[in-house]
């Protein structure tokens, strides 16, 4: 009993504030009242701009484009019209760069030896398994450097990284 007559009193606001908005809602289709602004003639006012005395240099970077814009040119000074040739340049095609197909190189692993001081690698060049230490020169291709799971060559002026083959 003790929050029924303050449930009372939330229940009959509730319904009178939905009632007033539910009414509003309703009544704001039929109305047909026409509403008149008033006339803006009796005020007018003139602004007087001054003339500019000022240019504005718009030879900045466009921080979208990542290039400068070009130059702005006063109005009052014409635009000086100049005529220049350009020799054209005789230009050689670009060569074509074809890159070094390095699927004839596959790296398996490295190991420790008796025989040799540091690393040593197994390596499948032209399908002959090899093995080749930091510094050996087999089929063109320089073994620069064998890590555990990469090893660096170089063939044909060219150096990259061969990583290990993931199946035997």
């Amino acid at each position: 009993m003790k929050g029924k007559p303050l449930n009372i009193i939330l229940f009959i606001t509730l319904f009178v504030i939905w009632g007033m908005i539910i009414f509003r809602f309703l009544s704001n289709g039929d109305m047909d009242d026409e509403i008149y602004l008033p006339e803006t003639n009796t005020i007018t006012s003139k602004i007087v701009l001054a003339e500019d005395d000022y240019i504005v240099d718009g030879n900045y970077r466009d921080p979208f484009l990542g290039r400068r814009s070009h130059s702005y040119l006063a109005p009052n000074k014409p635009t000086p019209v100049t005529s220049i040739q350009k020799k054209p340049k005789n230009l050689k095609p670009p060569l074509a760069i074809v890159p070094t197909d390095w699927s004839f190189i596959v790296y398996r692993g490295e190991f420790k030896t008796k025989k040799h001081d540091g690393m040593v690698g197994l390596v499948e060049i032209n399908k002959k398994d090899r093995i080749v230490k930091e510094g050996d020169i087999l089929d063109q291709v320089t073994f620069k450097k064998i890590y555990k799971d990469s090893i660096q060559v170089t063939f044909k002026n060219e150096t990259t990284y061969i990583y290990k083959a993931n199946h035997p």
